[in-house]
């Protein structure tokens, strides 16, 4: 019987362990060490990744921790997400300060914020529903994939007709307003982007 073979991190050379190391795609390993310089739920929104695209990823990571976080101020927020509509640039909290990647919108191909209400709650006229906001999103640079719920326990108001054979459902409060902000942002960011191109 052989001895296992011995695996070396691809970044710092160091030997890996069978349990903690991180295999990319490309055959290459990660010490738990090095595979901790981006944070982990960026490396899975990207999805499997080679040392290359890891090392893409790490770089724009310490760019948005070192640039981007400097130029951040706050013009609208809703919930768990975060727009700069001046500079351009908006992240969704995940309540790791040192986890945060600020993105920029004009690298932005897809975004949606959907509410998943649950069941109506309450009288005939007045009536309310409490559910779950989801996000869709995904980025060119660096490429990156999300789809999940950012919070959940979140209230609306809902109401149905005479019968209670059909129930409509509003937004939450403040959802439509920060939607309204963010897609103008976004769509100026994207026409300023095409203006640079084409000169």
């Amino acid at each position: 019987m052989g001895l296992p073979e011995e695996i070396y991190c691809a970044e710092c050379g160091k030997k890996t362990d069978a349990h903690t190391r991180t295999k990319l795609n490309d055959g290459n390993h990660l010490c738990p060490a090095c595979s901790q310089t981006v944070p982990e739920w960026l490396t899975e929104s990207a999805g499997k990744i080679s040392l290359e695209q890891f090392h893409k990823l790490r770089d724009y990571f310490y760019y948005s921790q070192n640039e981007l976080s400097k130029l951040f101020k706050e013009t609208h927020s809703y919930q768990k997400l975060h727009l700069d509509s001046k500079h351009m640039l908006f992240y969704y909290d995940l309540g790791l300060p040192d986890c945060r990647v600020i993105f920029e919108l004009k690298n932005l191909d897809e975004f949606e914020l959907e509410y998943k209400p649950g069941i109506c709650k309450g009288g005939i006229i007045h009536r309310s529903v409490e559910g779950e906001l989801l996000l869709t999103m995904q980025t060119s640079n660096p490429y990156t994939y999300t789809r999940e719920t950012i919070a959940k326990d979140i209230k609306s108001k809902c109401k149905t007709n005479f019968s209670g054979t059909q129930v409509t459902y509003k937004n939450p409060s403040g959802m439509d307003e920060f939607l309204d902000f963010f897609r103008t942002a976004w769509f100026e960011a994207t026409v300023g982007q095409d203006a640079e191109a084409d000169e």
